[in-house]
Parts: structure tokens; sequence; C-alpha cells
């Protein structure tokens, strides 16, 4: 009888155990657009951009799946694009470009820091930058930005 009791809850245990590791898997994963590769650059003023912060913002945002692709410039200005996974690339759309890259003030104590590229690179709102990403390997022509 024990062992019966015994061999049942392990039976269940086991149940539980795979029906959470199906669920945790599947969620993991369920409601992701598909993603296509995108690579780029980024110069200032025709010179590379190291360390460079570039997203990406939806012209037709979808409130319930916000993505927000990202990317950092590596010392020659190249980016590739994240959006689930590192360098997945972007799902397929327009967008707005923003660029930020932050320097520490030396004239503020702590570790605030401030942008060193022109505002309007910073918000979607008023950067000029758009990209189309479509299906496939996508890459992007420079974003040559300047300070006019």
């Amino acid at each position: 009888m024990i062992f019966r009791t015994l061999v049942t809850q392990r039976s269940a245990l086991t149940a539980v155990i795979a029906v959470n590791a199906l669920v945790f898997t599947s969620c993991g994963k369920s409601g992701r657009q598909p993603v296509y590769a995108v690579q780029g650059h980024v110069l200032y003023e025709g010179k590379p951009v190291p360390n460079a912060q570039v997203v990406l913002h939806p012209l037709a945002d979808d409130k319930n799946q916000p993505v927000r692709p990202t990317g950092r410039a590596a010392e020659d200005g190249s980016f590739a694009l994240t959006t689930y996974e590192a360098g997945d690339g972007a799902p397929e759309g327009e967008y707005a470009v923003t660029v930020d890259l932050r320097r520490r003030d030396p004239e503020v104590e702590g570790d605030a820091s401030r942008s060193v590229l022109p505002a309007r690179y910073l918000k979607s709102a008023t950067s000029p930058l758009r990209v189309q990403i479509k299906k496939g390997k996508n890459e992007l022509p420079p974003f040559e930005l300047s300070a006019r």
C-alpha cells in the first residue's frame, strides 16, 4: 500500500513537472514576431560612433506587442540589432530610429551622464532617421548623423 502511494505521488509530481516545463517553454516564445537580421553603421560627421545605442521604434506601434529592437555600435560604428535574443534582428515593418551616446558629465557629481549627440536624434518624434525592415537579411545604409 505504501509503495503504491509513493508511486502515485511520484507519477503525479512527474506529470506536474512535465506540464510546467511545457507551459513555461512555450510561454517564452509565444507571441513573438518573426525577426530578420539587421546590420548597419552609425557615423557622426563622417566618423564611427563607438558605443552608440541604436533603437528602432515601430511607426505602427502595437500596444499589445511593443518591441524596440536595439543595438550597440562597435569601435567601427557597426551594429547588429536584437529584439528577443542577441543579434536576432528586428520584425518586419517601418521604424523611426533613435541614436544616443552617453558620456559621464564631469561637472556633475555621481554617475550623471549626458548625451553627446544632437538632441534631435534622441526621440523618435524628432529623429529624421527612418528605416524599413523587410523579410530576409537587412543591410541598412549608414546612419549619418550631423551637428547641423
